[in-house]
């Protein structure tokens, strides 16, 4: 009678909640991944660029500076020595940029397992809830829960 129609209604009522709360704990967890993809993406950017305009005002200030020895009568081998030395800074520049990816992808394996651990709990919430809706209903129709395996 009613106690059966108000049971199913519950039951409805449940499940609703339980797909609903799960669209949103997906759809946090895709929206906080997005967001942090494109945070390490832009830092990624900003430190390459970054290096890039370093390493090449270093290189045209060794480049203005060789110029001028050569014009004061420095000895070539001492300009030739300056020179690699700001070449070779401008490497240990580029060599941060590097690093900066390898940060880059320590970043992003840290969002993916976030964002695959949010899914994995979103499921496993929502199979418990879906669970829970059953063993009510089933109670609420007088039939004793039976044990159900949850494992997919």
């Amino acid at each position: 009678g009613d106690d059966q129609k108000a049971a199913v209604t519950a039951f409805q009522t449940a499940m609703t909640q339980a797909i609903s709360t799960r669209r949103t704990a997906i759809d946090t967890a895709i929206q906080n991944f997005q967001i942090g993809i494109a945070k390490i993406m832009a830092d990624r950017k900003a430190a390459v660029e970054d290096a890039i305009v370093k390493a090449k005002t270093d290189f045209d200030g060794a480049l203005v500076k060789a110029k001028a020895d050569c014009a004061a009568g420095v000895k070539p081998a001492t300009i030739r020595q300056n020179m690699l030395a700001a070449v070779k800074n401008g490497k240990t520049k580029s060599e941060a940029a590097r690093k900066t990816q390898e940060t880059f992808k320590t970043e992003f394996e840290k969002l993916k397992n976030a964002r695959k651990a949010a899914f994995e709990k979103a499921h496993s919430d929502f199979r418990a809830a879906v669970e829970k809706a059953k063993t009510d209903l089933k109670a609420a129709m007088g039939n004793p829960p039976t044990p159900t395996s949850t494992t997919q």
